[in-house]
């Protein structure tokens, strides 16, 4: 796996949608390349910094619903890609 790959899939790797040969494919490369492991960790340690000043607010279902219904909308277009290695994952909606 390259750097440009790695960069363009981190944020599914560290959501964890990532099939299992593409994450140790993605984990093999993150172990010899130092300035991946440095960006996949400093983005990490962000999101963990974040999560752990920032308080969840559970959306009102009137909410989820128009936000699902714009999102699919106006993303229609982008949500299937013809690139091999995206091609399998299904990116969920962040709306619990």
């Amino acid at each position: 796996m390259q750097c440009e790959e790695v960069r363009r899939i981190a944020d599914l790797y560290l959501d964890n949608l990532l099939d299992e040969e593409t994450t140790d494919s993605l984990q093999r490369h993150l172990f010899v390349c130092p300035a991946c492991s440095h960006e996949i960790e400093t983005v990490r340690a962000t999101i963990l910094l974040l999560q752990s000043q920032v308080t969840a607010e559970r959306p009102t279902p009137s909410f989820k619903e128009r936000t699902t219904a714009i999102l699919l909308d106006r993303l229609s277009d982008y949500l299937h890609t013809t690139e091999p290695a995206l091609s399998v994952i299904q990116w969920p909606l962040p709306i619990e």
